[in-house]
């Protein structure tokens, strides 16, 4: 389990799909509220996007377009990233977070599972191109919504310890 900084607010997103426009005004956004970890719920794309966060600690989970995995991963590498994993056990804040694409029905069904056998607070996905906030028992399901293909780019600012979780329109 890898653990995260609990004082500063985490970035979080999903399905960039490569749209650096919009990708980079979210990561000014981020920069402005003090961000230095950002979560990527998947569908990043290209190895090149990578280069935009050099200036954060980024944990990214495989997405089903990341079709350039080896390449993602060797550019991870070459930025001092961890690389892309399909899933990233976190803890912060005393909360246990599960960050995944949310494209697998049979593994989510299994951690959202009403035993929660991972003992998860928090799981955050991406895949739906839409925001999500809802529970499933015990477990509070986040998405930040999409970068890409949607009428509302949206990204999120979030506080585990606090169970803050802020959505942002990216205009």
């Amino acid at each position: 389990m890898t653990i995260l900084e609990p004082y500063e607010p985490i970035g979080v997103l999903a399905d960039t799909h490569d749209n650096l426009r919009p990708l980079e005004r979210c990561l000014k956004y981020f920069s402005q509220n003090r961000v230095r970890t950002i979560l990527h719920a998947g569908d990043l794309v290209s190895p090149q996007t990578l280069e935009v966060f050099s200036s954060f600690s980024l944990y990214l989970a495989w997405g089903n377009n990341d079709i350039f995995r080896s390449g993602i991963t060797e550019k991870a590498r070459m930025l001092g990233f961890s690389p892309p994993q399909e899933h990233w056990f976190l803890h912060c804040g005393g909360k246990n977070i599960l960050l995944t694409h949310g494209d697998n029905p049979r593994f989510f069904r299994e951690v959202t599972s009403p035993e929660n056998p991972r003992k998860l607070h928090y799981l955050i996905k991406g895949h739906t191109h839409f925001p999500e906030d809802y529970r499933r028992g015990e477990i509070r399901i986040l998405n930040p919504g999409p970068l890409y293909r949607s009428d509302q780019y949206t990204a999120a600012l979030f506080w585990p310890s606090q169970d803050l979780w802020q959505l942002y329109e990216i205009s």
